[in-house]
């Protein structure tokens, strides 16, 4: 579930970095774990200057949380918090907009949010099937 989590926050966090402290399995050593958007993760010991790993993807950084035996369940529940935390401010800020606006406002900025994106997909795999140009020679 953690990679699920992982992701969750690489394609929605409103926030463009995150900062989560755990410890390893043996509640021994602490942990340092950091995320930037684009799907870089980090990870370094508490009180290390160095990184265990610097920015890599996610699948790097569980390899690294194996390895240093780092509590992946701690790190899922708080993502998960994190998650939860976000997903109700999103709903406080759609509520809030809701009541400024009104739902036929807000239902015309989905409807526009959606044209845009079905234009733009449309576009770009028009652009994507353009056949490709040949040179030809000149018959004499």
């Amino acid at each position: 579930m953690i990679e699920e989590f992982m992701d969750f926050i690489n394609s929605y966090s409103m926030d463009k970095k995150r900062y989560w402290v755990v410890s390893d399995v043996y509640d021994v050593q602490r942990y340092e774990v950091f995320w930037e958007n684009n799907n870089k993760w980090s990870v370094k010991k508490v009180g290390d200057e160095s990184f265990l790993k610097e920015k890599v993807s996610h699948d790097v950084i569980i390899e690294t949380f194996t390895e240093n035996k780092i509590d992946l369940g701690s790190l899922e529940a708080q993502i998960k918090a994190d998650i939860l935390s976000q997903s109700l401010y999103a709903k406080i800020v759609f509520d809030k907009t809701k009541d400024l606006l009104g739902q036929e406002a807000m239902d015309q900025a989905d409807e526009d949010f959606k044209e845009f994106n079905k234009n733009l997909l449309d576009t770009v795999e028009k652009i994507l099937k353009k056949p490709k140009l040949k040179l030809v020679k000149e018959d004499k």
